[in-house]
């Protein structure tokens, strides 16, 4: 006899910044909404190094007591460091556990149902298509869930869209070794970013501050480019301490952090019947940094919101069209060049970067941060090579130019 499924309005696949804002905004209303989350707890297993940009937490309403303010941005190859400075913060480390369990509180106080320690196994349509059933296994047992929505905020799984088989596993993607530590020395206003063979393979390392006496110390690699293990050159970072990393003097390790996100840029699709992708399940991430909680955020609460205006549609493919369409018509440009670009950074040599570098800080800070933030204005590209015409050498801003030249022309 088949399991009765437990029946909701709106099914959220995943406990995490996407997912808890989906729910949150979709049981604005008397919609009726369950968030299934694999973890023990929420963020009881962190995967991001939780660096943002301060305005855009600002605009999605983040209170200053969830992030540590950056004014100051160290970039170092193998043989060239500059810090760049701006008169007021404009990027931040958020603390991603208090953030995380602060949206889930929203949630649920908004009547959303959270079940823990409960693994999606299978998604499937009934009832002629209109709704879809989750299938999920736990300590306590095999449970059904029944939506007439689903939003798969799954991850770097996407289990729900693979399940369905509309979309399929990640080809590129980057994986994360981070450790959360005291540090002797913190200068709480100040990150680095380090790339080149003496702190990653394909990737970058970085040096996130907390607070006071606390770091987050990490090292990403890209996939397929290179299959070193990013453990290894973490270890060695916290134990040879090149560059900045002495400055820091005696390094604690407090939690080590490991993380598998999607690199390729988003999804060709993230809608199906009844269905969205968000977050890493979309390939809402920044390429260059590949940095996703602010798009988790905003396009988590643009899912929920459609998913609860469609309860009552008739024309439900049209509705969650709009979901795609929105969200494309803010990213989809940029994170294409951003792909781009991050393809050309897993070829520099070190020699390469030690002139990349330099000539990234040629620039304003604000001009800088926008380039690494993802933001490709054509106007302020083309004001940025009046001010500073070497960036004609740069192999980096080249392709820039050329994708967004390519990209015009075929408007």
């Amino acid at each position: 006899m088949a399991n009765v499924a437990r029946r909701f309005d709106v099914v959220v696949v995943g406990g995490g910044p996407a997912g808890l804002s989906a729910a949150a905004w979709a049981a604005k209303g008397d919609t009726k909404v369950v968030v299934i989350e694999k973890d023990p707890g929420i963020a009881s297993t962190i995967r991001t190094s939780g660096v943002s940009w301060l305005q855009e937490m600002e605009k999605l309403g983040v209170d200053h007591e969830f992030y540590n303010p950056i004014r100051r941005y160290g970039f170092i190859s193998p043989n060239k460091e500059y810090v760049l400075e701006t008169s007021k913060a404009e990027a931040c480390v958020l603390d991603v556990k208090r953030l995380y369990q602060y949206l889930a509180h929203k949630a649920v106080s908004l009547g959303v149902d959270i079940i823990l320690q409960t693994k999606v196994d299978s998604a499937s349509y009934e009832n002629g298509g209109t709704s879809v059933r989750i299938a999920t296994s736990s300590q306590a047992g095999h449970v059904d869930f029944s939506g007439s929505y689903v939003i798969d905020a799954s991850g770097f799984s996407t289990v729900v869209g693979r399940s369905l088989g509309f979309v399929n596993k990640w080809e590129k993607y980057g994986v994360g070794a981070e450790c959360e530590a005291y540090a002797e020395k913190v200068d709480v206003e100040t990150w680095a970013l380090m790339v080149g063979h003496p702190y990653s393979l394909a990737g970058y390392a970085w040096i996130f501050p907390v607070g006071a006496n606390r770091v987050r110390i990490g090292v990403g690699i890209g996939r397929p480019a290179s299959e070193v293990d990013p453990s290894r050159y973490l270890t060695y970072l916290m134990e040879k301490k090149p560059g900045p990393f002495k400055r820091l003097g005696r390094i604690c390790p407090l939690e080590y952090h490991y993380g598998v996100v999607p690199s390729q840029g988003p999804r060709n699709h993230t809608v199906s019947d009844r269905v969205m992708l968000v977050g890493d399940s979309a390939g809402h991430l920044n390429p260059l940094l590949l940095e996703g909680i602010r798009f988790a955020m905003k396009f988590g609460r643009m899912a929920g919101d459609i998913s609860k205006q469609a309860i009552d549609k008739a024309d439900v493919k049209g509705k969650l069209d709009e979901y795609e369409k929105r969200w494309r018509g803010e990213v989809w440009s940029d994170f294409q060049i951003g792909v781009s670009v991050q393809k050309e950074w897993l070829k520099l040599s070190d020699e390469q970067w030690d002139k990349e570098i330099a000539t990234l800080v040629s620039l304003s800070p604000i001009e800088a941060l926008e380039l690494l933030q993802c933001r490709f204005s054509t106007r302020k590209l083309m004001k940025m090579l009046a001010s500073h015409p070497e960036l004609l050498s740069s192999r980096l801003f080249s392709v820039i130019a050329k994708a967004k030249m390519k990209r015009s022309s075929l408007k």
